[in-house]
């Protein structure tokens, strides 16, 4: 049962709808129905999308920066969905994953295979085994995979290029211009005994921490920027990091479909809405010339929604070195031109347009969206919020960076808290979608690959005002109703998010109505 504070917000939320529309420049439904003229910004790119500049990039007047996050979605990648007719290639390029499986013993995890004790750990003189993909022509089970060197879903060498350059743009701003973070990432000793349970002392006083989800694209992502932050001439040598990865059946940065019960009825009661009957039936042709195309016609996956096309079609628009080889081509078949030019930039446009349409409508401008928000990221929110209000108690000074003044310290004195200054989160893309949908960012759309939302949060130098909040979408400041996001008072964001998290995983059950 949803606590009664969503209940009436909820009720609420539908009197409104019944009334007038989204306040939102690219609203999705107009007088009660679906919009057919909801447009995306003229300057949105699903593939590429902008950085923060550092030419242009100014720190807030009169504060010093004290914290980051920063929550990306993964690069350019292969398709997840493979269509029965696909026949593409797709290549990944030489995954050199190293991994090491084993180490220690029984009784002291600290010592290695031969019986010493190992400064560098339990892994010092294991096997390493490098991850090799492989797609065998013989298997019969061919026809569900891609050929070549990717796994369905798998970060390209153009993602993992997409992350090394945000690194390297953030390197210019918080390392070179502000001085938040050190010049020079220092080894450090992964074999000391942890300071604490807290996973965000998993790298020792090192003012980085990193999670990702455990999909490859998502980790490869995060150590990709890494790389840009702290490029080779800039490490140490052997420096060895450790990233957090939740297993997946407790993953926040997602909806739980199956753990939380709730969250999967919230989004089949919006579905059955007369909205998105009406957005469905808008699209009929688009989805009879994808099932012509891919060979779908009543495939549960590309039934009810749009976003297994964008999927199909949008990899292939942003990887434009991969082109597709079908079978069964008909030279007079209506879909020819798209069999031999596969998507052109208008079908791109109207495609992700759609799908952008329903991430829009479910998380931003349904009267349910805000509980779909709250039970697909809310506890997320409160992992970030938890942080938050360690620095506004701990009110440390980290940059000393000024507008006229960067940086007065070159490496920063973080260990005053000994707690990382700079967190990176890297997701998908309904990480992004669910948490611009709770800024209330104007002009929200399927966020692009390697799109980032950077947190960052000051403190004045008079100390009679509170904690400053900043928030940037691929390098802009979120244009908001909620709050002004280029110096948002702490409190007021705090309030603003404080209503995404549940109370409990209660909220998830669904009340069984033989049992009232």
């Amino acid at each position: 049962m949803f606590p009664t504070g969503l209940l009436w917000l909820s009720l609420l939320g539908s009197f409104l709808f019944v009334l007038g529309d989204s306040k939102y420049p690219n609203q999705t439904t107009v007088d009660g129905h679906f919009n057919p003229d909801f447009q995306l910004s003229q300057g949105y790119d699903y593939c590429h999308p902008d950085t923060p500049d550092p030419a242009t990039y100014e720190p807030v007047p009169g504060a010093s920066l004290s914290h980051v996050q920063i929550v990306i979605r993964h690069g350019d990648r292969a398709p997840i969905v493979k269509s029965p007719r696909d026949r593409s290639v797709w290549d990944c390029g030489p995954r050199r994953e190293l991994r090491y499986y084993s180490g220690g013993n029984e009784f002291d995890p600290y010592r290695n295979t031969t019986g010493e004790r190992s400064n560098l750990g339990p892994l010092s003189d294991t096997p390493k085994l490098e991850h090799v993909t492989y797609s065998p022509p013989t298997s019969p089970f061919r026809a569900f995979v891609f050929a070549g060197t990717c796994e369905p879903g798998e970060l390209t060498e153009l993602g993992q290029a997409q992350h090394r350059f945000l690194g390297r743009q953030l390197r210019a701003i918080y390392v070179d211009k502000l001085g938040l973070l050190p010049v020079r990432l220092e080894e450090w000793s992964p074999a000391a005994p942890p300071r604490s349970d807290s996973p965000y002392h998993a790298n020792g006083d090192l003012p980085i921490f990193i999670r990702s989800t455990t999909l490859w694209r998502t980790r490869v992502s995060a150590q990709s920027l890494i790389d840009g932050l702290y490029p080779v001439d800039r490490r140490a040598p052997g420096v060895h990091l450790r990233h957090i990865v939740y297993p997946l059946e407790a993953e926040t940065m997602i909806g739980q479909a199956i753990q939380c019960p709730a969250y999967s009825a919230l989004l089949n009661t919006m579905r059955a809405s007369p909205v998105y009957q009406e957005y469905l039936d808008s699209r009929r042709d688009i989805q009879t010339l994808y099932d012509n195309l891919l060979g779908t016609a009543g495939f549960k996956e590309f039934m009810d929604k749009f976003t297994s096309n964008v999927d199909v079609a949008m990899s292939r628009f942003c990887h434009q070195s991969t082109r597709p080889d079908y079978v069964d081509y008909d030279p007079d078949d209506p879909a020819a031109l798209l069999l031999t030019d596969w998507v052109t930039n208008d079908l791109a446009r109207r495609t992700v347009t759609l799908g952008s349409w329903e991430y829009v409508y479910f998380r931003r401008d349904h009267p349910l969206a805000d509980q779909y928000s709250r039970l697909g990221l809310g506890w997320f929110i409160q992992e970030l919020a938890a942080r938050w209000d360690l620095f506004r108690d701990a009110d440390i000074r980290a940059s000393h960076a000024t507008v006229d003044q960067t940086p007065l310290m070159p490496n920063p004195p973080v260990a005053v808290t000994n707690e990382p200054v700079l967190e990176l989160y890297s997701g998908h893309d309904e990480t992004l979608a669910f948490l611009s949908a709770i800024l209330g960012q104007h002009d929200m759309a399927w966020p692009s690959y390697a799109s980032q939302i950077i947190m960052e949060f000051w403190t004045p130098h008079d100390r009679s005002e509170e904690m400053l909040v900043r928030v940037l979408y691929n390098g802009r400041i979120v244009q908001s109703d909620k709050c002004d996001f280029s110096r948002c008072p702490y409190s007021q964001f705090r309030r603003l998010m404080a209503p995404y998290i549940p109370r409990s995983y209660d909220e998830c059950l669904v009340p069984d109505p033989s049992h009232p």
